[in-house]
């Protein structure tokens, strides 16, 4: 797959705007938040809910800074979406491996196997770039969203940093995203004391382990 990683011709924040999608201080923002809620878990929480946290409260904080731009935060079959004021762009939140958010020949992948939903949107994705595949899809003038492209905002704090990319899947093995379309690799934040999550952007409003779909 010919994949792009637009930021080696433009500024994340750049190709942000060239796609439609949200401010890349909003996208940093949300991944910190959820790495962070982790954080204020203490032993007395269950051991699968502190797996979940980092990935849900993402999500939350993804739909709470993203709605001043339009966009809104639905379930679609159980799954957390945050979708674009015109409906043709949906993001997942989910957490990648250690090679999330690098420019290099080893392409990141989600860190777990996702569900059937997962695997239609990526196919979905590859129906709108052209007639190949679409076998694939028989019902899919049956299925929500069929003409909405998803992105996944992938995440992985390692080393003391965050790295976290925007990238839309193109193909999936054995549950795991590992192909992308386009991959917009955002800026590493350093992780720490010193990071100031209180400071909302100006422009915006007020895992160990990831639940499969069924």
């Amino acid at each position: 797959m010919n994949v792009r990683t637009l930021f080696e011709k433009r500024s994340a924040q750049a190709d942000l705007e060239h796609f439609g999608l949200p401010p890349e201080e909003v996208l940093i923002k949300a991944v910190l938040e959820g790495h962070y809620a982790k954080g204020n878990c203490t032993k007395n929480h269950p051991p699968y809910y502190r797996a979940l946290v980092p990935q849900s409260e993402a999500t939350r904080a993804l739909g709470e800074l993203t709605l001043s731009f339009g966009w809104n935060r639905i379930d679609e079959s159980m799954q957390a979406l945050v979708v674009s004021p015109d409906g043709t762009k949906a993001i997942i939140v989910a957490s990648g491996n250690e090679f999330t958010g690098f420019d290099g020949a080893q392409l990141p992948s989600t860190k777990s196997p996702k569900g059937p939903k997962t695997v239609h949107k990526v196919l979905q994705n590859v129906a709108m770039c052209g007639d190949l595949f679409m076998d694939l899809l028989p019902d899919i003038e049956n299925i929500p969203g069929e003409r909405r492209e998803t992105w996944l905002l992938l995440f992985n704090p390692k080393g003391g940093v965050m790295r976290a990319e925007l990238s839309r899947p193109g193909s999936i093995k054995k549950g795991k995203v590992d192909g992308w379309q386009q991959r917009i690799i955002l800026t590493e934040t350093p992780l720490g004391e010193g990071v100031d999550l209180s400071k909302t952007p100006d422009y915006a409003p007020l895992d160990d382990i990831e639940i499969t779909e069924k």
